[in-house]
């Protein structure tokens, strides 16, 4: 799901030109809903400006 929320504003983002806000709170819950996944052991996931990006170990 948390990768869905990503993708999602990605999608969202290139749509509208808008670059919607993205909150300590999302990552945090997009993160550690990956992270429970078994085949992830780490996220990584960073905003800067208008580039969000994931890095699953």
């Amino acid at each position: 799901m948390g990768l869905i929320l990503i993708l999602g504003l990605i999608i969202l983002m290139v749509k509208t030109q808008n670059f919607p806000v993205v909150t300590k709170k999302q990552i945090h819950a997009a993160t550690d809903h990956l992270e429970n996944n078994n085949d992830i052991l780490q996220v990584v996931i960073e905003v800067e400006e208008e580039i969000i990006s994931c890095s699953m170990k």
